[in-house]
């Protein structure tokens, strides 16, 4: 017998997500942005799973933006922030042990005018907290530090970077991937830890390929 052991990366359709596709894939073929009935219900069940994830992970409705990946989602965020950053901050801070989603988007943060400045890991690839305060300065923008490690399932000190990124007026992303079918509720929420945004996706947690998400939370500090 043959088992399956990387479900941290893709796992099988689950069954009532398989259902619900094949009844919108069969029966309901609207386009959400029309008007007519067919648009209206795609447009309500769109509205629907924005607001489940919303109160999932203790955001806004507006601020869940569906994406085709999760590198898609992490790009957007990081990407996103550089494009729009209304500061004159060109530090971005990325962990040295983040899925390369993330750690490629440093060269296109380069030619964006940014340096990139990597937060070490220890031999079990958690952030370092010993020297963080120098780390995380009050030149940094942006702080992008996954959840959890997609190799070793090592959670990081997020409440910590958090802090230390509040301390000092910076942004925080977390690529949440890995984490999001295993880690719920409280502290592991917008609220809960006071991150920024957060790249997620449906095929580690039994959902169907090529989709995901990205989370934007407490978007009043855009403009801190």
């Amino acid at each position: 017998m043959r088992y399956f052991a990387d479900s941290a990366a893709t796992t099988p359709l689950h069954p009532e997500a398989r259902r619900v596709m094949d009844e919108w894939n069969q029966r309901e073929f609207g386009n959400a942005s029309s008007l007519y009935a067919e648009g209206r219900r795609a447009r309500a069940a769109l509205d629907e799973a924005h607001e489940t994830l919303a109160q999932h992970w203790g955001c806004l409705f507006g601020e869940v933006l569906f994406t085709g990946s999760g590198t898609e989602a992490a790009n957007l965020a990081i990407l996103g922030f550089a494009l729009a950053n209304p500061t004159d901050r060109r530090t971005i801070v990325i962990g040295a042990g983040d899925h390369h989603c993330v750690t490629h988007a440093a060269g296109w943060l380069g030619r964006l005018g940014y340096q990139v400045r990597w937060a070490p890991i220890d031999r079990e690839g958690r952030t370092r907290l010993d020297n963080l305060p120098e780390i995380i300065t009050e030149d940094v923008a942006l702080v992008s530090v996954m959840m959890a490690n997609n190799e070793l399932g090592t959670i990081q000190p997020l409440v910590e970077i958090v802090a230390q990124a509040g301390a000092v007026g910076a942004h925080v992303h977390t690529d949440a991937v890995q984490a999001f079918p295993t880690l719920h509720g409280s502290p592991w929420t917008v609220d809960g830890l006071g991150w920024t945004w957060s790249a997620l996706a449906r095929t580690s947690s039994a959902g169907p390929k090529a989709s995901a998400r990205s989370t934007c939370g407490a978007a009043p500090r855009w403009s801190r």
